[in-house]
């Protein structure tokens, strides 16, 4: 499943490939601590362990909490977003500065429909720096690579292996457009209603397309969302590079005033938060207040918390069996989950290809894992393939676990965890990344 053989090294029959130029490019990359920052930093530090002289193109963002990260031997060109670039052909630039104006009005929507159609894709946020100027800055490259989740990285990547003569190669952590049933989420593929919402779809659905035909090869993080870009481009190569496991260290487990389970990063609109606040309530001897010894934090939430679901909001307010947090730095954030009782991830229903950076991460901290929902798919695999947590759809099930796991805590048992550390090998960064990097040198020409 995560890829049946492990080589450090690629053959000799590439050998001639080994100091090959590999431009990256992303739109987080450290020290921005973003999901999006992970897959990108980690192929261009083992592109570089193996000799190859590596370049990275990526936005340039602040970053609170930064990521510290070792960046020795990488070339790093962060560029600044803009809605007016240096090359932006003379009426294009007069239709976006027509559409400056009425940013944050109730006029925007309207303003906007009428303007894109004559607009590039991803008008707002484009590199400023002409692309003549980019690929002098960038100088002679072999292999472009592409990933998202800012689809121009797919455009700006075909461009760029075009003006330096490179193999393109996309990587697909998230769909961009979807073919298939099953890979779709509101935060990334949701287009908006009526004709624009029409057109929009129409013009993406039409550049991936272009894109595609191509590439000399697509990766992407999980088989669905392979399955979802081959069903766009045709007969590409491809591979499935999952997001790899870090090597850790987990800190002894100590108990913890209440039975903590810690669910860490963003909330989704199609999890089904529900099923979880009502097995807490369930599972509760009192249903309120601190005298519950059993609490969920859920790990990773600004200042507004407007995004939360209202279920986990109310619970939070009103019981104290919900705790809202801030979020951490990756090394306190993995302190915290090495001394969780249960680590949970939610799947988001109607998708069974997301393979969610937090459960990787989980399988890493040497916790068990609690999946909830009712959608099966990539998540539910890698727990059994693994053997690192159950998986639960519905409320009565999950209530009973969790008091089950509640009188062994009480007790002073903490809950079973016996992975299978082949298959977590299997799953780390260290092997994903060889397969990764042995697929470009494959298909590079």
């Amino acid at each position: 499943m995560f890829g049946d053989t492990i080589a450090h090294q690629a053959g000799p029959e590439y050998r001639h490939l080994m100091n090959q130029r590999i431009l990256i490019l992303c739109s987080h990359f450290p020290p921005v601590n973003a999901t999006g920052a992970r897959r990108p930093y980690y192929l261009a530090r083992a592109l570089q362990a193996h000799g190859h002289p590596v370049t990275v193109l990526t936005n340039q963002l602040t970053a609170d909490p930064p990521w510290v990260a070792d960046m020795e031997g990488l070339t790093v060109f962060r560029l600044p977003l803009t809605d007016l670039p240096e090359d932006l052909p003379g009426w294009q630039r007069v239709a976006s500065q027509l559409l400056r104006p009425w940013r944050g009005t109730f006029l925007h929507r309207p303003m906007q429909a009428l303007l894109e159609p004559l607009l590039p894709l991803f008008h707002g946020r484009r590199w400023g720096m002409a692309e003549q100027d980019i690929l002098r800055r960038i100088g002679p490259q072999d292999i472009v690579v592409a990933t998202g989740p800012d689809w121009y990285m797919f455009e700006m990547g075909m461009r760029l292996a075009q003006g330096t003569g490179a193999t393109f190669f996309t990587d697909h952590r998230d769909p961009w457009n979807t073919l298939i049933p099953g890979v779709s989420l509101q935060c990334l593929n949701w287009y908006g209603r009526g004709i624009p919402s029409w057109i929009r779809r129409r013009r993406n659905l039409a550049l991936e397309r272009q894109i595609l035909q191509r590439t000399a090869g697509m990766t992407a993080a999980s088989p669905a969302y392979l399955d979802n870009a081959k069903a766009i481009a045709g007969d590409a190569p491809g591979i499935v590079i999952y997001n790899g496991i870090l090597r850790r260290t987990p800190p002894g487990h100590v108990r913890n005033e209440r039975f903590t389970i810690l669910y860490t990063g963003r909330t989704y609109v199609e999890q089904d938060w529900k099923l979880v606040v009502d097995a807490l309530l369930r599972s509760s001897p009192t249903g309120t207040g601190p005298a519950n010894d059993i609490v969920l934090r859920v790990r990773g939430v600004g200042g507004d918390i407007g995004g939360i679901p209202k279920v986990l909001r109310e619970c939070a307010a009103r019981t104290g069996l919900v705790e809202l947090m801030p979020e951490l730095d990756r090394d306190a954030l993995a302190r915290e989950a090495g001394h969780a009782d249960l680590l949970l991830s939610v799947v988001c229903e109607g998708n069974r290809g997301q393979l969610p950076l937090k459960l990787v991460d989980y399988l890493s901290y040497g916790r068990p894992i609690l999946l909830t929902g009712g959608t099966r798919g990539i998540q539910h695999e890698v727990l059994e393939r693994t053997r690192t947590g159950v998986a639960i759809g519905d409320t009565g099930a999950l209530t009973t676990h969790l008091i089950g796991a509640l009188d062994a805590w009480r007790a002073g048992t903490s809950p079973s965890y016996a992975p299978d550390t082949a298959a977590l090998e299997a799953l780390s960064i260290t092997h994903q990344m060889d397969r990764w990097r042995n697929f470009l040198l494959e298909h590079s020409r």
